[in-house]
């Protein structure tokens, strides 16, 4: 699809061309993969080298039974991100607060567009998306016990790509 993020460096192409066409696949103008199309003209290729990281292009070719090659098909950039999220931090509250909600609103930093699991003790008590800037704030949907309760985040990327716990904050609920 194309704009996928995908964190493999050898992915699967699929497509469809003229039924029992033999399909050439690239990837930024080098073969990576051919195969012929099923009885529906269907399609799947692995790529049988690994691609690079960052920005890939991929088009394709088919040659029919008779010989004839089609024009290459529209480019399809595809973006292959192996590294782990950037790091992620608790901004809110900060640790050593006493809050009176047992559902407070947790707020912090994170890479661009990846889900953020907040947990409190371990358990999971939201998730959100950050925004365009790598922010994100979510509420506990979950009533926190009241007393000490220990917040961590974990951050999972565009490509799959998931994060060691963040920054531990100690909070104190009381009613």
């Amino acid at each position: 699809i194309a704009g996928s993020v995908l964190s493999t460096t050898i992915p699967t192409i699929q497509g469809s061309a003229e039924v029992s066409s033999t399909v050439d696949v690239y990837a930024n103008g080098a073969v990576i993969c051919n195969v012929t199309t099923n009885g529906l003209g269907l399609f799947d290729c692995t790529a049988n080298a690994a691609l690079s990281t960052g920005a890939n292009v991929i088009t394709a070719t088919a040659t029919d039974g008779a010989g004839n090659v089609s024009l290459p098909s529209v480019p399809v950039t595809i973006t292959i991100d192996l590294l782990p999220t950037a790091e992620h931090i608790i901004v809110s509250p900060l640790s050593g607060t006493t809050i009176t909600s047992t559902t407070p609103t947790i707020q912090g930093t994170a890479e661009v567009s990846s889900v953020v699991d907040v947990y409190a003790n371990g358990t999971a008590i939201c998730s959100t998306t950050t925004d365009g800037l790598g922010s994100f704030g979510c509420t506990a949907m979950t009533a926190l016990a009241v007393g000490s309760n220990v917040i961590t985040a974990t951050a999972t990327d565009l490509a799959g790509n998931g994060s060691l716990p963040s920054n531990a904050v100690e909070i104190t609920i009381t009613l």
